[in-house]
């Protein structure tokens, strides 16, 4: 790059990106990881599921988005109570390892996200989850309740709307 006067008025940009990543296992490193994940939503009698088979390779972010699904909660108690139609986020994203003892440490991340159809706010919530299963094994994992929001009982009523990623992790050859 040609040196420029600092009287000149011309300035140049450059920008640097850097990346980091942990050095993969030789042994495993073309490994594929599939997985079986589900969307569990359950409260006050209604249930609603939703599937997703995903894959990647040995310590690949795997994204993942459930897109928009909306349920009906009730809010409030009798004789107030109202019903309100909720629009429900839940994305995230998965990365996995295989250990040398044939188990698999996961890394998985999601946010849950809601507001009502008709609504001026949204809230959120996401979390973090490092575990270990082998091939094969079904783990649930509970999404915590969006974060409070203006409405103490609209709260309430989604912190009783349990929400949890079911996850079966595999192998694949």
């Amino acid at each position: 790059m040609p040196a420029f006067e600092a009287s000149s008025g011309c300035w140049d940009n450059v920008a640097l990106e850097l990346s980091a990543s942990i050095p993969e296992d030789s042994a495993f490193t073309d490994r594929r990881i599939g997985y079986d994940l589900w969307l569990v939503s359950e409260g006050r009698g209604n249930r609603l599921t939703r599937r997703l088979q995903l894959m990647g390779k040995q310590g690949e972010k795997v994204e993942f988005d459930y897109g928009t699904f909306r349920s009906k909660l009730t809010v409030g108690s009798r004789p107030n109570e109202r019903t309100s139609v909720m629009e429900m986020t839940t994305t995230g994203n998965i990365r996995s390892r295989i250990q040398p003892d044939g188990s698999i440490e996961i890394l998985l991340a999601a946010n849950r996200g809601a507001h009502p159809r008709e609504g001026d706010w949204y809230a959120e919530a996401h979390g973090l989850k490092k575990v270990s299963a082998t091939p094969g094994e079904t783990l649930r994992l509970e999404l915590p309740p969006p974060a409070s929001v203006k409405e103490p009982d609209m709260f309430k009523a989604l912190a009783e709307q349990h929400v949890a990623l079911i996850l079966t992790p595999t192998l694949v050859d």
